[in-house]
């Protein structure tokens, strides 16, 4: 689902956007540390790019069971299950254009677009196929703002070379295990063993023996059951 939602947002995005040089998409995804490496693959350099720079877990959906209990057949199973991660994704985008103006008109360009439209469903994106089990995704970007010293920090993790960008927050994507879950009957009664003194030593098993005939007697006293 991750590479997922860049592909989402990446195909939505050239849909409007147009590369002033015309040579390929407008909007790319890469490491925007790399946009200036001979060997990025894709090549950055004068192209909007889109990089994960942070993936956040959505804690309000944190607390799931690992179970679920389902009816197969007529009968009651219990399949047990990693429960699948729930992510905010933190987005960078960077216009790395060396004429100055396109790139701000670009990234501008970029703003309008999610302000227009920050959710993304299939319904509202008919050219990208979602693949079979994820036709209910859904994405939400935010625009997410930082402190000027967030700023300098971000940047100098990326090199220290700052560009036009602005950052958006991504919610909310959904990994699950792709390994099938671990099948298993449910426990409808639980029964007891009494017989203790079976597996205990002589002497324990004696000891308990006494009690018992103790707390059964009729003429027992409880204060004398307790103290001895």
């Amino acid at each position: 689902m991750l590479a997922l939602a860049i592909d989402w947002l990446l195909h939505e995005l050239n849909q409007v956007l147009t590369d002033p040089s015309g040579a390929g998409p407008a909007v790319v995804g890469g490491n925007v540390a790399q946009f200036d490496a001979d060997t990025a693959d894709p090549p950055l350099t004068n192209k909007v790019i889109l990089s994960l720079v942070n993936l956040e877990e959505e804690k309000t959906l944190r607390n799931q069971l690992p179970y679920e209990e389902v009816l197969r057949g007529g009968e009651r199973t219990i399949e047990y299950q990693a429960p699948p991660a729930f992510l905010n994704a933190y987005l960078l985008v960077s216009a790395s254009h060396g004429n100055y103006r396109n790139a701000l008109r670009l990234l501008g360009d970029v703003v309008l677009f999610f302000q227009r439209r920050p959710v993304f469903v299939a319904r509202n994106s008919p050219g990208f196929v979602l693949p079979e089990g994820l036709a209910d995704a859904r994405l939400i970007v935010e625009l997410y703002s930082l402190s000027f010293e967030q700023i300098n920090h971000l940047w100098g993790s990326l090199g220290g070379k700052q560009l036009p960008f602005v950052l958006y927050k991504c919610r909310l994507l959904r990994l699950e295990p792709t390994q099938a879950p671990l099948t298993r009957k449910p426990i409808l009664q639980i029964k007891t063993n009494n017989a203790i003194g079976e597996f205990a030593s002589p002497q324990t098993a004696e000891a308990i023996a006494t009690a018992r005939q103790k707390a059964t007697g009729s003429d027992t006293d409880l204060s004398e059951f307790l103290e001895g």
